[in-house]
């Protein structure tokens, strides 16, 4: 990549476009009750444990690298067929 000129250190925020909440959902009869039990488990397991979202760069994709880097773990990130009600099939495969 070239350089752009400036770093983000020069770049100040002037307006907030939207917050996306980001849920972690699993099976009801899935072992993960828990965060906790979540994180504990993918840290026996790095890269072992897939989820999927609405796509590469998304706010999934984003939460899901922010969580891997706060809980000092590796989970597999999954683009879906997009946000909404194109990904709903792929639930049942989750």
């Amino acid at each position: 990549m070239g350089n752009a000129g400036y770093q983000t250190l020069d770049l100040k925020q002037i307006y907030f476009f939207e917050s996306t909440p980001n849920l972690l959902l699993v099976r009801n009869d899935s072992p993960f009750k828990t965060l906790k039990d979540f994180v504990e488990y993918a840290k026996k397991t790095p890269g072992a444990v897939t989820v999927g979202g609405s796509g590469t760069s998304s706010a999934n994709d984003l939460g899901t690298t922010m969580l891997n880097k706060a809980a000092g773990i590796q989970l597999t990130y999954v683009p879906l067929a997009g946000p909404g009600p194109p990904s709903r099939p792929s639930w049942g495969a989750m």
